[in-house]
Order: structure tokens, then sequence, then C-alpha cells
């Protein structure tokens, strides 16, 4: 018997079971089948249940999947190798081995399987290589410069090395607006911002932006254009700098509220709260009348919680007309002040002239402590008597004519009604939201 040449058979695509040529010759046994699945796992086949070879032996032949395994590994790659058990036949062989030949056959086949395999494995450049001292816990890595292996990484490291470069390859290609880490974004999240931003400034609207003079004159600082949003658009989420919003016809800003149980971080009007005067009968958009009606708390969630912050909430049962008073109805709504027909005074703040007013108190109204004295008699010329009343007690002699109201050229009418007031000029009392 004569051993040719040994060329290794190609991969074979698996699709049903075969049967899948031998193009080389093979020992009885020698045949062994794996299946490389895409992922580059490997999988051996058992011989005589997962496959079977025909002839056993020969220079060629062919091998046969089972169904099961043929179904199982279908579109999976076979890898058909030889592997030959090195025998001694001299002692104790065989009928099938006698003779010098057949064990030299095996023995060459057995080399030239060695050598294929040396093929695939890591090899060195030709001449001596210089002594490697393993280090506990660390990697051996190749140095192409000092042509000899070195202690590399710590194996630990590789981990933590991997968990890295998966995370530098969310920070490359993370969609956009998708965190990678709380509050940080990847390179594609920002090159989409800035597409966009190029987008719309290809084709930018004035009509939805305000410029830099316009805002100042509105005594608004900030630098470049102020974001506009239109009727029915959703506030930002994060803090996105000074915007405009049509629904509050308003500035606004991202606000923090957190005193006194409130608990509110978003954007809100710079003049959320402020009573106002307006010189038409209905609200203004942004405004709502201070009538002492209830509002939704998500509705006006920044109102309320402004309220609350500022020490401006009381009990349902303490909330009074005429006071700058809120209050929660604990139904998911709450109530605004009731301010129609209420003159403001500025809060005395220690001054000493307003005595004891809590701040957004209601006062009614009252006269100053004064004295009236009154001179009646019985004719002109004749002689009278003095009525004098002070407080609750008087002394009198004749009060004929004092209850009478009677005007001068000076003073002009006398104007009697059911308060004690200034003059005034009504105008709608509203609140900003």
């Amino acid at each position: 018997m004569t051993t040719e040449a040994f060329t290794e058979v190609d991969p074979y695509d698996i699709s049903g079971t075969g049967p899948y040529a031998i193009g080389h010759a093979y020992a009885l046994g020698a045949i062994t089948a794996l299946v490389e699945q895409e992922d580059g796992t490997l999988i051996g086949l058992v011989a005589g249940v997962d496959f079977s070879v025909l002839p056993e032996e020969g220079e060629s032949g062919d091998l046969t999947l089972s169904a099961g395994a043929a179904t199982t590994y279908d579109g999976d790659t076979l890898l058909i190798r030889r592997r030959t058990a090195i025998e001694q036949s001299f002692a104790g062989q065989t009928t099938r081995e006698i003779g010098l030949e057949a064990n030299l056959d095996r023995l060459a086949m057995a080399a030239q399987e060695t050598e294929t395999q040396t093929y695939r494995s890591l090899r060195l450049p030709a001449g001596a290589l210089a002594t490697f001292t393993p280090e506990d816990g660390r990697m051996p890595v190749w140095s192409e410069a000092n042509q000899r292996f070195e202690n590399g990484p710590v194996s630990d490291e590789i981990p933590a090395a991997q968990v890295y470069a998966e995370l530098a390859r969310n920070y490359a290609n993370a969609l956009e607006d998708a965190e990678v880490e709380p509050g940080l974004f990847s390179a594609f999240h920002w090159a989409a911002k800035a597409l966009a931003s190029a987008t719309a400034a290809a084709t930018f609207d004035p009509a939805n932006f305000y410029t830099q003079a316009q805002a100042n004159a509105l005594f608004i600082p900030f630098s470049g254009g102020v974001r506009r949003f239109g009727t029915g658009a959703s506030l930002p989420t994060s803090d996105a700098g000074v915007i405009w919003h049509d629904d509050y016809n308003s500035f606004m800003t991202w606000q923090v509220f957190d005193q006194n149980g409130a608990s509110y971080s978003g954007y809100a009007s710079q003049y959320i709260g402020r009573p106002l005067f307006d010189g038409q009968p209905t609200a203004r958009l942004g405004d709502i009348k201070g009538n002492g009606a209830n509002l939704s708390d998500a509705t006006h969630a920044a109102l309320k919680a402004w309220a609350q912050h500022n020490g401006n909430f009381v009990s349902l049962g303490s909330w009074t007309a005429g006071a700058f008073h809120f209050a929660d109805n604990g139904d998911g709504t709450f109530r605004i002040p009731e301010i129609r027909a209420e003159t403001f005074r500025a809060w005395d703040d220690g001054r000493g002239i307003d005595v004891g007013r809590a701040f957004g108190s209601w006062q009614a109204d009252a006269l100053q402590g004064h004295e009236h004295n009154a001179r009646s008699g019985t004719g002109g010329g004749g002689s009278g008597s003095a009525l004098s009343r002070t407080g609750s007690s008087a002394s009198q002699s004749d009060n004929s004519g004092v209850n009478q109201v009677t005007t001068d050229a000076t003073y002009g009418d006398v104007r009697v009604a059911s308060e004690t007031r200034p003059r005034s000029t009504a105008l709608l009392g509203s609140i900003k939201f």
C-alpha cells in the first residue's frame, strides 16, 4: 500500500444527509466530523450516531449524516478531519495489519495530519526564543519589537476593557435622544441635532423667532435667538434656556419650586403668580381672572407649586375672598384668589403704618377715629345751645337740623354709599399663570 499526498477536505455547507465526499485515503476509525455554527461554535459529531463513513477505510469514500443531524445543523458548516491512530504492529498485530508496510502507512498518515495542524498553529520566526516567565494573573502577549512573549494586561482588566469598548461604541452610535449615560448622548445624537439645525437654518422663518433686539427691548438678557413654541406645543422637559410660548404669552425659564411642600421642576412664566390690572374685561392669553375659580392641578401645576413655594397656600377652611391666598380642594383642583372689586395696598413689610398685616391678607374698610361738633339755635340773632358728640356719648340741647346733609360751593355734593372708599377706576383683576 502506498500513501498518496494528503489534502484535507474542504468545508461543506450542510444541506441534507449527503453523502459528502472524502477525497483522500484514511484508515479505519480515522475520520471525525465537526459542525461549525455561525457564531464560531464547534460541535463534535458522534460516529455511528450522527454520521457514518463508507467504506470504513480506503483511498477515498463518503460521509453521510443521520437525518437528525442533517436537520439540526442545516445551513451550518461541516468540517471533515482525519485523525489516524499511530500503532506499532510487530507485536499483537491483527491479521489485516501484518507487515511493516501497513504500519508505515499509518505513520505517514499521522505525519501528514501533524503537518496540516502545524500550519494552523501559531508559528514564530526561526531562531532562538528568549525565556518567558509567566506572571500570575497576566496574559501573555507577543512583542514584535523584542521578538518574544512578554507579560501583558492583568486578566481581570479584560472584562472591564470590554465594558469600556461597548460604552465607546454606544457613545459613537447610540440613536438620537437615547441617553448613553444619564444626561449624556452619543456622537450620532449630536450629529443628528446638527443636521436638524442646519435643515432648520435653510428654511428659517423669522416669524418663529424673536431677534436679539426684540428680546432686549423686552428686558430679557440672552445671547442669540430665543426659541419659540407655538400654540399647543409641549414645553421642553429639560432646561433649554429662555424660551417663548404662545399659550402662555410669555418668556419662560426653567424654575424649581420646592419649598413649603411644593415639588415642581420645569418651565414657568417669568411673571407667574403676579396679580395684574387689565384694560379689557376678558383675561388675555396667559392670564386668568382673579375670581376665586377652581383650577386643575395638572393643567396649572406650575402656578400651584409657585403659590405653595411662596407661602400663599392656606387650608381650604381658611380661604377667604379678598385675600391673595390659594387653597387645595383635595380633588385634583385648587382654588385661586378672589380679588374682584378689591383695592390693592402695598404690604407694610415692617414700616409700621399698616401694623400687623400679614402678606396677602384681606382688610375691611374703616374710618379713622374723629369728632364732630354742631350748633343749633332758635333763629337768627337769638341765643342757642351747642351739641357735642364724641364716641358713643353725647350731650345736646337742641339738635334740630343736625341730620340734614348740606352742600356748598367749595366741596360739591355730599356722596353717601354702603362703603367708605377712595375714587377708583374699575379694571379687570387677573393673575399670570
